[in-house]
């Protein structure tokens, strides 16, 4: 399901609305935590389930900040586990330089218990601590996710 600024006028090549002001809000609150290196769970070399708790997932948001903000939200539990279940088979790399104006990406998957697990990416690479690195994407999580924006 599609939510936020999608369906709304913009102005100026801006989204309008509270979903787009919150969405750019949580994106620059996400930005300051993984500089400040509060958020984060990448290490090199290791899939992000060795860092990550395996749990039950019943929703998932995804904001895209690209050349505008978008906000999708999936609140079904099948579809929400199987594209976290995606993630925690990639693999972190090596650090990289590459960075990419207009190529943010915060996927917030919610769990059975109420918690949260937020996690960025620039131009898909996953971010850590304000440090870009690598992600082999081995179980299709990019394609699960563009599925999930296409609904």
């Amino acid at each position: 399901m599609r939510r936020g600024s999608a369906d709304r006028p913009r102005q100026g090549g801006r989204p309008r609305g509270i979903l787009a002001t919150a969405a750019a809000t949580l994106a620059f609150a996400l930005a300051l935590g993984l500089e400040l290196g509060l958020i984060g769970c990448a290490t090199t070399g290791k899939a992000p389930a060795s860092e990550t708790p395996k749990t039950q997932v019943v929703s998932v948001t995804h904001i895209r900040a690209h050349e505008t903000t978008e906000t999708f939200v999936c609140e079904d539990p099948a579809r929400a586990q199987e594209l976290y279940d995606a993630y925690l088979q990639g693999v972190v790399g090596d650090p990289t330089d590459m960075w990419a104006t207009d190529s943010d990406d915060t996927v917030v998957f919610t769990t059975a218990d109420g918690g949260q697990i937020h996690v960025s990416f620039n131009a898909h690479n996953l971010l850590d601590g304000g440090i870009s690195h690598t992600f082999d994407d081995k179980g299709g999580f990019w394609r699960l996710l563009a599925e999930l924006d296409d609904e």
